[in-house]
């Protein structure tokens, strides 16, 4: 009713404004009125015709249902009122049965804009409009809190899809799930579509929640990092009062995008429907062990640990499979129970985030599975139990009184109490845990707590005999200990005592005590409080109550107020705000009064220092600092001086902590930069009393004797210590006082906590004092005084510059550490002699020693600082510390912890950065956007010309290659990327490891591979694949150690894959070519594998390592478990091996000639493994092979040949080819190996293999016999039809299938329900498109004959076909010249015409001259070119019978001559007759011959007429 641009989007919310709808609307006819009645006669038609649109689809949906109904009563009757087409010659075609029991796809699209077009028309009913209401009293509701109307439109939307069959409503809802899912971005309320569909709240009777599932399952595992898809979002104007004030732009935070969130719903309505229709488990076992491992996997990745979207999931999967009696789901967990278990427990103890370790423990106890199966696990469980109960999470604490509860039920005592008792202290804990729930209503836990005690039967009190640890009082701590007040009681004498004055007066006595400072507890606050999160309610416009503000009312003034108008809410949030504030600011009191005492103020109370956080520009000022410092230096000795430092550090904590808070923080800030300037000036002015001293106390200095850190080969043996830095002893005037240096140490503890931006800007501030304090010594010393101001002005411009442009983020977030500075090269002093370094020297080994000490989680903070640190301090100075930085980044690297995927990356970062800070990128990364590993599977590996390696030290080199066998991949990958830096991409690495040859061999071949365990096995066959990869020199092929490394080795993988046996391997675990355990006979060790290996499911992704200062993307690969690690690192090695000459020209009788048939063999057995990496890895390794081998040219035969022979070969492929011999051993890691196969030897292969193969699609069109085989998992029978289709569009002279295979699909997704398995999409139509691809001619010239271009059942196949993206040559081809006159002759001119040249013309002859004359030859379609086929071949047909009968006559004629002696004779007149009957026969062959001959002839000059007159 509106006009061009009506009531859509944007513009509904406008009708709120009524002035606004009515200037840009306008109206059709001479309707007038109001904008809100418009609406409300729009919302009335549109809902009607809402309501009646199920029926429709119902019976368009249906109709062919009743068709056939109809027709068979009509064949009962004895006529036909449903005749099929013309072109069905035969009535029991299956094809077109089952084209007619389905939507066409035309139909299908109608149904696809309904569905899209009623999405958007559903905004109309955002408003509340009631058609018997004044619409000026309608309500506008909020997104997220949509009108029951609209609720239920919405539901009411969702029941008219109802009406499709399964199968349609599938194809209709799974190509639209991403626009719809854009709209639902638009108006979260949309989702209520699919609640209505997955839960069935309308109870229709019929729901489609089945195939809902099926389909947004598949897609959410396909578009999985979406969920953990974050958006920057400008903060709130009220959240950082102080950062506006100054005019400086808050930094956005991070928000999940509305595209996670909706996804996030949608799992979970899915998932709820499981509990309402439990046939919905079929839906998600496929999936399930796929989406577990992806959860876990996502879980450690992403800014946040929590809340992470991942987690969510899995505990919305583990809760809803445990709340019901899903089978089928504990059994497909099952396999996955001890990985998972061990590995989150593991991660339990490896983190102290408490809101991580919470999801973890309910993680655990609501694992999906049965209690017999944790029976060994519950002694790990028990450790997890008691953290639940002494949690104050109401939800973990009934999770585990339930699941003690449940253990208690149906475990005898005498079994369950011996694990309760293994440990004393887990029994205590957990006894003193229920003790502390034994409370009494209205506690909800109480009850049930005694009931549980009750059940344990007297067992309980048994731990009263152990020895429990208690902890000790706070308050027994002894005041000198801390920081205390001294306090004084006045106390008067009565006047009755003889305690008198001389003045008659009473006497007045005194008593003292000390109170302690509350320093902890204010550190405490401060902390707490800058971590808590903000509150905020949300305010409604059109409310009529009040937020009563209670910061100027008395709290009796607030409770007499009328309720109805007072914000509860709003009071509360304001009431926890205030309380939060005022107790921040009476910590921070406490702060600053300890700091007085501590620093020892004046008389006046002034600190001695510049809290300004700003330097003088006169010499006088600075002059007076140094002298005021030491004059504050020199305080009272007499004071206990560990008592004051600790106190010192914990002021500074709490400094730091203030900093965090939006109302302390420029006063927090100005104290920390002046005790900061005032530390730097103490150590500055104080250096020849700071000694540098070695950790048995002797003297040392690493700027006077850099070769002390210098240290011998080691890469073989014992790492020997390093030369500790950073260690001083005080003396003098320090010595007895506060040490200076634990300001340091706060503010590293800073970095790892939640004050990282203040942190950040002091030591911004300290590195520029550092810089203007020597660039004027440097220019007093220099005697230039005439330019100092004007430099000193250039160096506080230079200054304030870097103190704006120097941090960005909020909280914990990253700091910005790219920035460098002019002056670090030029100010400090390379000798170690420049004012103030001591203080950045312990500063860089308290960096270093808290990469040490503290655990993962808090060491991002800590590296960002030393990166900071190192790079504002210049290479020159930083490279005295160069091995003990690389010695801190390798420990990172190994210790962190490798399930967690945020603590693998920040710790590779870290490497990455301090490696490009001391040795810079190779040239040829610049211009790369992705530098991938070396030892990538798909990689090539190929060195370029030599160039000369960077500068490194023996001690950094040996350092690092020290680990290039680690168990560690990280850590190898890590050796790996240093290397390559240090040696220009490899090109120079020979250079810097020939002369530790030795020592790798000492390291890699010191004992045999079958006595290393499996992580020491794939370590070191890593490091002997990357030796070979990059410098194939350094050890060659030929070396002794070398040769029996690489027969060990072959001879492993091949009893492993059942290709030999040795009985001297008996007890040695093995790893077969999939990546499972198997013994010495080749048999698993484990029962049946799982989809998943469950010792991949907490492996990383790949990870990217993005830097500026880097030059390029870092690219880290995924993680493996160990046994596909073994197999890829073994092909690694193979890879490398078949590069080499030395492997080819090797003699048969030779070691290498015996072991070159088992390497060749292993790579084309490789070919057919499960891993996709092996896959890919021995798919580079035999591309690079062959590659060689064609390159190779004879001296007489310039032709390239093959180096192996062909008998090799052809032993290689054979046993992989014996495997298509019997359909029942096809799988599909044998089927994508077949392809890469064609791919790699297309020539080796005829056309009897396409044959072959079309047998073994014929098998699956009996879905009974195929599922009652079971070889395969259910469902996956038609992913094997499949990958065998997948064949054909690489085999070689395969044009000649394209009818059959065509035919070959329509009929297997006849039967494709019939395997159980809900496909949303045909599996078949993918590799059936690739193959049309290939042959474009016979594709075309198949599906545009005339009675399949008027089928549906082909149409549908061939426009879908023409839509996917891998039929781009097949588009290409449509589109030229031949095929568009085809077309137009097809579509237009062909029916035309012949109804024409009917009329006109009695013969055919006569018809088609008539045709001629108009330029039409009807011999130019596909049809009339196949009739034109099939009449020559017709013909040839004939002349082979014209043969025979001709044979026939000689042979009659033969035979009557011999007998014409007596013409009358009955033998005579027999075969007189036959061979009159051989002669007519003869003849009328020969006429057909010539009927034909002349047909033919005729078709084919006018073909070439029209071919001629269209090139004229």
């Amino acid at each position: 009713m509106l006009g061009e641009e009506g009531i859509d989007g944007g513009e509904l919310f406008r009708v709120e404004h009524p002035s606004l709808v009515v200037e840009d609307a306008t109206f059709d006819g001479d309707y007038h009125g109001d904008p809100l009645f418009i609406l409300r006669d729009v919302q009335s038609l549109l809902h009607p015709m809402i309501l009646r649109m199920r029926n429709l689809f119902y019976y368009i949906s249906t109709y062919s249902h009743h068709i056939d109904k109809e027709k068979r009563k009509a064949n009962v009757a004895g006529e036909e009122r449903y005749p099929l087409p013309s072109f069905v010659t035969d009535r029991d075609n299956d094809e077109v049965s089952s084209a007619t029991m389905k939507l066409t796809q035309g139909e299908r699209d109608i149904v696809s804009e309904f569905l899209m077009s009623g999405i958007s028309c559903l905004k109309v009913f955002r408003m509340d409009v009631d058609p018997d209401e004044d619409p000026s009293l309608m309500k506008l509701y909020d997104k997220s809190s949509p009108s029951p109307k609209f609720r239920e439109v919405c539901d009411t939307f969702a029941v008219i899809f109802t009406g499709l069959e399964s199968h349609n409503f599938a194809r209709v809802i799974a190509p639209n799930l991403p626009k719809i899912l854009e709209e639902i971005d638009k108006d979260s309320a949309l989702i209520g579509i699919f609640s209505s569909m997955l839960l069935d709240s309308r109870g229709v009777g019929k729901s489609h929640s089945y195939d809902l599932c099926a389909v947004v399952v598949p897609y959410i595992l396909e578009n999985f990092d979406m969920l953990g898809e974050y958006e920057e979002v400008p903060c709130e104007k009220g959240d950082t009062a102080g950062d506006d004030a100054k005019g400086v732009a808050p930094p956005p935070t991070l928000r999940l995008t509305n595209r996670a969130n909706n996804l996030f719903k949608i799992f979970n309505l899915a998932f709820s429907s499981l509990m309402k229709h439990s046939k919905n488990e079929a839906a998600f076992l496929p999936h399930l062990q796929k989406l577990t491992a992806e959860c876990l996997k996502g879980s450690t990745k992403g800014p946040f640990l929590v809340p992470n979207p991942y987690s969510n999931i899995l505990r919305s999967i583990f809760r809803t499979i445990s709340a019901g009696k899903f089978e089928d789901s504990y059994k497909e967990m099952h396999p996955l129970v001890t990985t998972i278990l061990n590995e989150l427990y593991r991660m339990y103890t490896m983190t102290s985030n408490e809101p991580f370790r919470l999801i973890i423990i309910e993680l655990c106890l609501t694992l999906p599975t049965r209690l017999s199966v944790l029976l060994p696990h519950l002694p790990l469980l028990m450790k997890l139990v008691v953290p639940a109960l002494q949690s104050n999470e109401g939800d973990l604490v009934n999770l585990g009184l339930r699941t003690l509860e449940f253990w208690v039920d149906n475990l005898h005592p005498d079994f369950l109490f011996p694990i309760f008792a293994q440990q004393s202290s887990t029994l205590c804990e957990l006894m003193l845990a229920l003790t502390h729930h034994l409370q009494p209503a209205p506690y909800p836990y109480g009850l049930l707590c005694l009931r549980l005690i009750g059940k344990l039967g007297g067992k309980n009190r048994l731990f009263l005999q152990e020895i429990m640890a208690q902890n000790r009082d706070a308050n027994e701590w002894i005041t000198a200990h801390q920081l205390s007040l001294q306090c004084e009681w006045l106390c008067q004498s009565s006047p009755e005592s003889n305690e008198m004055c001389d003045d008659m007066e009473p006497k007045v006595s005194t008593s003292s005590f000390l109170l302690p400072l509350p320093l902890e507890r204010a550190v405490e606050i401060l902390r707490l409080v800058a971590t808590s999160p903000n509150i905020v309610t949300k305010k409604d416009v059109k409310s009529t109550v009040q937020s009563t503000p209670i910061i100027d009312k008395h709290c009796s003034e607030v409770l007499f107020q009328d309720s109805r108008c007072l914000d509860v809410n709003s009071l509360s949030v304001e009431l926890m705000e205030n309380t939060k504030k005022e107790q921040s600011k009476a910590a921070f009191a406490v702060i600053k009064g300890a700091l007085a005492s501590v620093l020892d103020v004046n008389d006046s109370g002034v600190l001695p220092i510049d809290c300004s956080g700003t330097c003088s520009n006169e010499e006088e000022k600075i002059e007076s600092l140094l002298e005021a410092s030491e004059d504050a230096d020199s305080g009272n000795a007499s004071v206990d001086s560990d008592v004051n430092t600790a106190a010192f550090r914990r002021i500074c904590d709490g400094l730091f902590a203030a900093a965090a808070h939006d109302g302390l923080r420029d006063e927090a800030m100005g104290l920390l930069k002046g005790v900061a300037a005032h530390v730097f000036l103490v150590v500055s002015s104080n250096e020849k009393d700071i000694i540098r001293i070695d950790s048995d106390g002797s003297t040392t200095d690493p700027f006077q004797s850099p070769d002390g850190y210098e240290s011998s080969d080691h890469i073989d043996g014992k790492i020997k210590p390093l030369k500790p830095f950073g260690c001083f002893r005080l003396s003098g005037p320090l010595n007895g006082d506060i040490n200076p240096f634990a300001f340091n140490q706060s503010l590293v503890d800073a970095l790892s906590g939640c004050s990282t931006l203040a942190a950040t800007e002091v030591i911004h501030f300290v590195i520029d004092m550092f810089r203007r304090i020597n660039t004027k010594i440097k220019e007093r010393n220099s005697g230039d005084n005439n330019n100092c101001k004007a430099a000193d002005n250039e160096v506080e411009d230079e200054a304030d510059n870097n103190k704006d442009g120097s941090v960005e983020g909020e909280g914990v977030e990253k700091m910005n550490v790219e920035e460098t500075s002019t002056y670090s090269d030029s100010v400090v002093d390379l000798n170690g002699n420049s004012y103030g370094q001591i203080l950045f020297e312990h500063l860089l080994s308290e960096f270093c020693l808290a990469c040490f000490s503290k655990e993962w989680i808090a060491r991002t903070g800590v590296m960002d600082g030393l990166i900071l640190l190192m790079r504002k301090l210049g290479l020159g100075w930083c490279k005295h510390f160069e091995v003990a930085l690389l010695h801190t980044a390798i420990f990172v690297v190994k210790d962190a912890p490798s399930h967690i995927a945020n603590a693998c990356k920040d710790a590779m970062f870290f490497f990455v950065r301090v490696t490009s800070f001391f040795y810079g990128s190779p040239a040829s990364w610049e211009g790369s956007p992705n530098i991938h590993d070396i030892l990538s599977p798909d990689g090539d590996s190929q060195i370029s010309s030599p160039a000369e390696p960077v500068s490194v030290s023996i001690a950094s080199l040996t350092l690092v290659v020290a680990e290039i066998a680690s168990t560690n991949a990280l850590v190898r990958f890590a050796v790996r990327h240093f290397l390559r830096v240090v040696s220009n991409d490899c090109t120079s690495l020979d250079k810097l490891l020939s002369g530790h040859v030795t020592s790798l061999k000492r390291l890699l071949f010191a004992k045999l591979l079958r006595t290393l365990s499996l992580p020491d096995l794939v370590a070191v066959v890593d490091a002997v694949a990357f030796i070979n990869e990059a410098v194939p020199n350094l050890i060659p092929i030929s070396d002794a150690n070398m040769m029996s490394f690489l027969g060990e080795l072959i001879k492993m993988i091949c009893i492993a894959d059942g290709e030999i046996s040795d009985k001297n391997f008996g007890s040695v675990v093995l790893i077969d070519k999939n990546g499972w355990a198997v013994d010495s006979d080749g048999e698993p060790i484990a029962g049946n594998k799982p989809l998943v290996q469950p010792s991949s499911i907490f492996q990383r992704h790949t990870i990217t390592l993005e830097d500026d200062n880097i030059g390029a993307r870092i690219v880290v690969p995924e993680g493996l478990n160990l046994g596909v690690q073994l197999r890829v690192s073994t092909l690694f090695l193979f890879r490398a091996v078949v590069r080499l000459d030395e492997f080819f020209e090797a003699g048969v009788q030779t070691q290498m000639g015996n072991l070159r048939p088992h390497i060749v063999a292993l790579l084309f057995r490789s070919l057919i493994s499960e891993p996709p990496p092996a896959v890919l890895t021995s798919t580079s390794a035999l591309k690079q092979a062959l590659k060689l081998v064609e390159g190779v040219e004879d001296a007489e035969d310039a032709s390239p040949r093959h180096r192996l022979s062909k008998e090799l070969i052809q032993a290689c492929i054979r046993p992989i080819l014996v495997n298509l011999r019997d359909h029942k051993q096809l799988s599909i890691p044998l089927l994508n190996g077949l392809t890469n196969l064609l791919t790699l030897l297309s020539s080796w292969f005829n056309k009897s293999l396409g044959d072959k193969l079309l047998d073994h699609l014929q098998r699956f069109l009996e879905p009974e016999k195929i599922v009652a085989l079971k070889l395969w998992r259910a469902g996956e029978e038609p992913l094997v039809a499949a990958a065998v289709m997948n064949l054909f569009s690489v085999l070689p002279q395969a044009s000649n299938f394209v009818e059959a295979l065509v035919k070959t699909t329509i009929r297997l997704e006849s039967v494709l329900s019939a395997y159980g398995a809900n496909y949303v999409c045909s599996p078949f139509r993918e590799p059936l498109s690739r193959y049309l691809n290939r042959h474009c001619a016979g594709t075309v010239g198949f599906f545009l004959e005339e009675h399949r271009l008027s089928n549906p059942m082909y149409n549908d196949l061939f426009f879908d076909i023409l839509h996917r993206d891998d039929s781009r040559s097949l588009r290409h081809y449509l589109g030229g010249k031949e095929c568009t006159v085809m077309l137009l002759n097809v579509c237009f001119e062909r029916p035309l015409a012949i109804i024409r040249s009917e009329k006109q013309s009695p013969t055919t002859k006569a018809g088609s001259a008539h045709l001629n004359t108009y330029g039409i030859n009807q011999w130019y379609s596909p049809t009339a070119q196949r009739k034109l086929e099939i009449a020559r071949q017709s013909i040839e047909m004939k002349k082979k019978i014209l043969s025979a009968k001709q044979q026939e006559e000689a042979k009659s004629k033969k035979a009557l001559q011999s007998k014409a002696g007596d013409k009358k004779s009955s033998d005579y007149q027999a075969a007189l007759k036959v061979h009159q009957g051989v002669r007519d026969a003869y003849e009328r062959a020969q006429k057909e011959v010539e009927d034909l001959r002349v047909l033919t002839r005729d078709k084919s000059l006018q073909h070439s007429s029209r071919i001629a007159n269209n090139a004229r």
